[in-house]
């Protein structure tokens, strides 16, 4: 699973004490369910509660569709984001390939961006 964000960050953050409160709610919830969509979900609400103004992605790796599969957005709409993003390409391969989440201020001037659309960790 990949989690990115992008976007402005605009928005009041959480102070650290109300950041580990909400990351420790988001263990405890994610670890008492099995349903994948709750999950996502759950993931998606809480970078956007934690970054407000942001877009979040969670791209799933689907060898059936040949890429890496939109599967929860959560945060500001990104026009034009791509449900699939092929293997190999884009700002999502270079998470995927780190094993680790992106964040991306200047996403639109990453040359690993794809077309010009939002691509940050699988937009």
């Amino acid at each position: 699973m990949d989690s990115s964000t992008s976007g402005s960050g605009g928005g009041v953050r959480p102070n650290g004490a109300d950041r580990l409160r909400r990351i420790a709610e988001l263990a405890r919830s994610v670890s008492s369910t099995l349903d994948l969509e709750a999950v996502l979900d759950q993931v998606t609400a809480a970078v956007t509660a934690l970054r407000p103004g942001v877009a979040c992605s969670v791209r799933l790796i689907d060898p059936v569709a040949g890429g890496y599969r939109l599967a929860g957005v959560g945060g500001v709409t990104i026009e034009g984001r791509r449900q699939v993003i092929p293997f190999g390409r884009g700002l999502t391969h270079a998470v995927a390939e780190a094993g680790r989440v992106l964040l991306e201020e200047a996403y639109p001037s990453d040359p690993r961006a794809i077309g010009g659309a939002s691509v940050l960790g699988g937009q």
